[in-house]
């Protein structure tokens, strides 16, 4: 999270083995989605495999990196995408299988200051607001006492581009946009907090120009209850949140020996902002990061991104979970939400069970399976989605 990797940057430089040290994960999964009335069922399998590094040079200057080897749906042997004609080998490298880089970025103690420039993770609020995204940034950060300052530039689009959710459709013309961000965040008696201040400022046909957001985030135990909690509100954009936005959430648990109750509220109003990767108990609503993207995932709460000032949203959630063996762990869940657009409205109810079990100490498998029903003003569709799959570190 920011909140860590701040606190590791400011507090200490990272231990490495040498002057460069490697780690990695792999995940390969079976997914299936069926849902009542279509007749096409979505099945199959994906794999995705990261290598990361951190180079350490004089100075307390490091290079720190992740490399996504395959992140693809499997395909079989014919996987050029570009021609159709022509048959690749499973092992060929070819346009359904990019390596990209994950995150790279330079850190760097400059005036007292850590600074880090390239391509960074961002999170916030739990993964609320922002959820395990790559950005193009520059980052600034230093401790003062139990506080962490962090001034960060995000380079949001440049040049002529096309962006179905931030950007104009409008190539022939500039759509340069930045993200200029301030952020503290700190332990006061147990609790962690934090603030984020965000403002996106470009060129007028782009879509966030203007807007502000505010973004709170609190998370610690009272009478053994732990809680967690964050607002976002977004407003004074020229073309989206007009009128202003406002998403939030409330997530509680409680641990009873080798059994945790958990719970979650969260809403919308005026077409407020969630991200798609934050964990609602459910694995069709939500719950699919932009870098770990979800095979399943069906609902997208807070995605009108303040369109229209009557568009609400609210979710309800319960989790039950533990241990009930070695390396056994079982978890079911509940939940409903609604969206209500100001003129229809749409009702979900869910049910989800999942285990793991932990094969050795770096590597789980697991599998999950949920029932999700839809109700569309009367019209209902019964979604089944159900996943297996095994992770592993190195």
């Amino acid at each position: 999270t920011l909140v860590a990797l701040a606190a590791a940057a400011a507090i200490s430089p990272a231990a490495f083995a040498g002057d460069i040290s490697f780690k990695g994960d792999m995940n390969v999964e079976g997914f299936r989605v069926d849902a009542e009335g279509v007749s096409d069922v979505d099945a199959g399998y994906s794999s995705r495999i990261r290598l990361a590094g951190t180079a350490k040079t004089d100075g307390n200057v490091s290079v720190n990196f992740r490399l996504l080897l395959n992140n693809s749906i499997w395909s079989g042997d014919q996987r050029d995408t570009t021609d159709t004609d022509t048959l690749q080998g499973a092992y060929e490298q070819t346009a359904s299988d990019p390596v990209a880089v994950d995150y790279g970025y330079i850190q760097m103690p400059i005036a007292g200051w850590t600074v880090r420039a390239g391509r960074q993770v961002a999170n916030w609020a739990g993964c609320f607001i922002t959820c395990n995204e790559n950005r193009d940034r520059l980052l600034a950060m230093k401790r003062f006492g139990s506080t962490t300052v962090i001034f960060i530039n995000d380079k949001r689009s440049e040049g002529p581009i096309a962006h179905p959710n931030y950007w104009s459709a409008d190539t022939a013309t500039d759509n340069d946009s930045d993200m200029y961000s301030a952020a503290a965040i700190g332990m006061h008696k147990g609790w962690l907090w934090g603030l984020l201040i965000s403002h996106w400022a470009g060129e007028e046909n782009v879509l966030l120009n203007g807007n502000t957001g505010i973004m709170p985030y609190v998370k610690g135990k009272v009478a053994g209850v732990s809680l967690e909690a964050s607002l976002n509100y977004i407003t004074g954009g020229d073309i989206l949140y007009t009128d202003g936005g406002l998403s939030g959430f409330l997530r509680a648990g409680y641990d009873l020996d080798k059994v945790t109750i958990e719970g979650l509220a969260l809403f919308t109003t005026g077409g407020g902002l969630i991200d798609v990767g934050f964990d609602t108990y459910s694995m069709t609503i939500q719950n699919t990061p932009k870098t770990n993207a979800s095979n399943v995932s069906q609902v997208q709460l807070g995605r009108n991104f303040g369109t229209n000032e009557d568009y609400d949203e609210y979710l309800i959630a319960a989790k039950l979970s533990g241990k009930v063996a070695e390396g056994v762990t079982l978890s079911g869940a509940v939940g409903v939400a609604n969206v209500d657009d100001g003129s229809t409205e749409t009702d979900y109810v869910f049910f989800n069970a999942q285990a793991s079990y932990q094969l050795a100490k770096t590597t789980d498998i697991y599998a999950g399976v949920e029932s999700m029903n839809e109700d569309d003003d009367g019209s209902e569709t019964d979604y089944v989605v159900g996943t297996v799959g095994i992770n592993t570190t190195f």
